[in-house]
């Protein structure tokens, strides 16, 4: 295994009420396409403290989220729909 030496770093996070610092991880390099991890590939972070481990999707967790993307947005289509036709009846009325 290959290590590569990196630090915590801090980022600001502004709001309407505040600005927070918040500690910050990047990672970047060609070493990353290498290994898989290329641009637009979605990744699964597992973490315990102390650890950090980051992979890219299985085919099926990927299936399986873009599974989950479709249902949700078919949920909003119904709602969407369900709103219609309830204005349509009351206009009717």
């Amino acid at each position: 295994m290959k290590t590569k030496n990196i630090k915590v770093v801090y980022t600001n996070r502004y709001s309407k009420n505040s600005n927070t610092t918040v500690p910050k991880i990047q990672m970047e390099g060609q070493w990353l396409e290498q290994l898989g991890f290329t641009i637009g590939t979605p990744l699964i972070v597992e973490y315990e403290e102390n650890s950090i481990h980051i992979r890219t999707l299985t085919e099926e967790e990927l299936a399986e989220k873009e599974q989950q993307e479709v249902q949700v947005e078919l949920e909003k289509k119904i709602a969407q729909l369900k709103k219609m036709k309830h204005r349509m009846k009351t206009k009717k009325a």
